[in-house]
């Protein structure tokens, strides 16, 4: 079995799990959890409900942005759930208000994908790439980039948008993105995302 077809059933598994998560019957066990707990949920924090009567995997209760409880799935089969589409404009002014990065930290992307590196905001050597990947998803669900040859790794990222997130210089976290996907919705859909293991916890 070659890396397209592992990755076609890789995303069949992810299709169904979130189809059951979309179902009218988990839709209704996430608001009740949701309203259950909303009392519960410190300010900035998830609220972890396992093994609730009814849903297929734990579940995460946190505040969104309008202070209103939500719950969502935590499966890591399901991880494109999560759908973001654009703010309205009213959202976009007030995001606008937000700090900048901090100093030492910075977002390079999209990157292309080179051998080697003649412009480091704009490239990133494929070397690079398998050693944050690796380095990411070691202890998580992604699937080992160093298992298959280079010409299956450009099949599966040529058509991602590919940023990384470097602090002072170091590369340290990534994130693919789908556009073309969920185009139709205007939505964008995250294919990876993380960061060095190291830096999580840090702000």
């Amino acid at each position: 079995m070659n890396l397209s077809q592992q990755l076609q059933q890789i995303n069949a598994l992810i299709q169904a799990a979130e189809e059951r998560h979309r179902s009218a019957a988990m839709q209704n066990i996430f608001q009740q959890v949701a309203a259950a707990h909303a009392a519960e949920i410190p300010k900035g924090q998830i609220k972890i409900i396992k093994n609730h009567p009814g849903a297929l995997c734990p579940l995460a209760v946190f505040m969104n942005e309008a202070g209103t409880a939500q719950c969502a799935p935590i499966d890591p089969l399901a991880i494109s759930f999560y759908e973001y589409s654009p703010s309205p404009p009213e959202e976009t002014q007030r995001r606008s208000s937000n700090p900048p990065l901090r100093p030492g930290l910075e977002i390079r992307g999209p990157l292309a994908l080179v051998d080697e590196v003649t412009d480091a905001g704009q490239q990133i050597s494929k070397a690079q790439l398998i050693a944050l990947q690796t380095l990411i998803g070691n202890d998580s669900t992604w699937w080992p980039v160093t298992d298959y040859a280079e010409d299956e790794l450009q099949e599966v990222f040529s058509g991602l948008e590919l940023n990384v997130i470097f602090w002072e210089g170091k590369p340290i976290g990534i994130a693919h993105l789908d556009h073309a996907e969920l185009a139709t919705k205007g939505a964008v859909k995250i294919v990876f995302i993380g960061i060095d293991p190291a830096m999580q916890g840090r702000g």
